[in-house]
């Protein structure tokens, strides 16, 4: 064969081998980004307050009832739930729950959750008390 030949088949062979290397590039782990969200309603003697909210994904909800006011002493209860668009079913509850008092759960995914503060011990006086719960979620 003539080495122009020779070079051409080479020169082909490196350019083929060339443009069917796929090089992989590394990727970084996506991690999920905590979200913190606030809500805020009025609690009246006997009442319920729900607060629906969105997990995008799996992963650790904590809701704490960050205020009561005027009477930061009482007991009331905060609760964790799924929310179907109407309801709030129950899953995980603190009661009692004074300020600050923290619920825990695990989602196992995405989904519709909800937030509860209840006036579950008959505390809450025949004035409305202001609720602050803030969650934090993926």
């Amino acid at each position: 064969m003539p080495r122009s030949v020779l070079r051409v088949v080479a020169v082909l062979s490196a350019l083929a081998l060339a443009t069917s290397c796929n090089p992989t590039l590394p990727t970084t782990p996506t991690t999920p980004i905590p979200l913190t969200e606030t809500f805020t309603a009025v609690l009246t003697t006997n009442g319920v307050v729900i607060f629906p909210f969105n997990e995008a994904t799996a992963g650790t909800v904590t809701a704490e009832l960050t205020t009561i006011s005027p009477d930061s002493g009482l007991t009331l209860a905060i609760d964790l739930g799924t929310w179907n668009g109407a309801n709030c079913t129950i899953v995980v509850t603190t009661n009692p729950a004074v300020q600050g008092a923290q619920v825990t759960a695990q989602a196992n995914a995405a989904g519709s959750l909800c937030a509860v503060v209840a006036d579950a011990n008959s505390v809450v006086p025949s004035y409305t008390e202001n609720v602050t719960v803030t969650v934090m979620h993926f």
